[in-house]
Order: structure tokens, then C-alpha cells, then sequence
């Protein structure tokens, strides 16, 4: 039960972390991003996956 409730956790925190990033990605372009915040999604993305990576890690 301890684990589901750690994994439970850890999905949450990834969950809000995305929703983080895509809101900062739906940012209209300014002077200085003249393209727009898109990239910031990709980045988001690579940095859940390194947090689930550690996580994952430690828990082992």
C-alpha cells in the first residue's frame, strides 16, 4: 500500500508539472521569444522524465 501511495504521488507531481509547462507554452509570442514558448513543452517533458527517472532510482 506504502508504494501505491508513493506511485500515486509521484504521477500527481508529474501530472502538475505538465500542466505547468503546457501553460507556459501557450504563451503568445514577445519581443523576446519572436516564435512563441512551444519549446517549453518539449523541455517540461524532458524534465518529468528525469525527476521519474531519480525518483525512480531512489526508490530501488
Amino acid at each position: 500500500m506504502l508504494a501505491e501511495a508513493i506511485h500515486s504521488v509521484a504521477d500527481t507531481g508529474n501530472q502538475a508539472l505538465l500542466l505547468l509547462e503546457g501553460r507556459l507554452a501557450r504563451r503568445d509570442p514577445d519581443d523576446e521569444f519572436q516564435f512563441g514558448y512551444t519549446r517549453a513543452r518539449a523541455a517540461g517533458q524532458t524534465r518529468v522524465n528525469r525527476a521519474r527517472g531519480r525518483t525512480g532510482t531512489m526508490a530501488a
